[in-house]
């Protein structure tokens, strides 16, 4: 997450990947991409959605594709410069709302305070942007 919530700053997180893993993940999704697979990867936080994107925007750019259909799974804390990019790059979120529904009031009050955790799966902000997305549940 790039934002420190609430002024908590043992809540803040970093992306996942170093600059130097981050080559090897973008290069990773670029085969991928090559062999004409479509390609989902899980992010759940806005550095780490950053991290998505730019890998696949660098794939596209590097291969168009215009039926490529990535795809972001759970994407819970997408900000709304990202859904601008997921529009303008066909990618597709995959929220998982339940996640919502049984913990955001725990990640509003804890991690994100109370902007940023009103923001959680924005279903709303991707359809008032004609984004095509999904709605899925990680259970057993």
């Amino acid at each position: 997450m790039h934002q420190n919530p609430g002024g908590r700053p043992r809540h803040t997180k970093r992306a996942q990947y170093t600059p130097a893993i981050r080559r090897v993940y973008i290069r990773r999704h670029g085969s991928t991409h090559r062999a004409g697979y479509q390609i989902a990867t899980h992010a759940n936080g806005d550095a780490a959605i950053d991290d998505v994107l730019f890998a696949y925007r660098e794939a596209l750019a590097e291969r168009p594709r215009p039926d490529h259909r990535f795809r972001v799974e759970h994407a819970q804390m997408t900000r709304d410069d990202q859904l601008d990019t997921m529009k303008a790059l066909g990618v597709s979120p995959s929220f998982f709302v339940s996640h919502t529904y049984f913990w955001g009031d725990q990640h509003r009050d804890i991690f994100l305070g109370p902007e940023r955790g009103a923001h959680i799966s924005p279903l709303a902000a991707a359809v008032a942007r004609g984004i095509r997305f999904s709605i899925h549940l990680d259970s057993n």
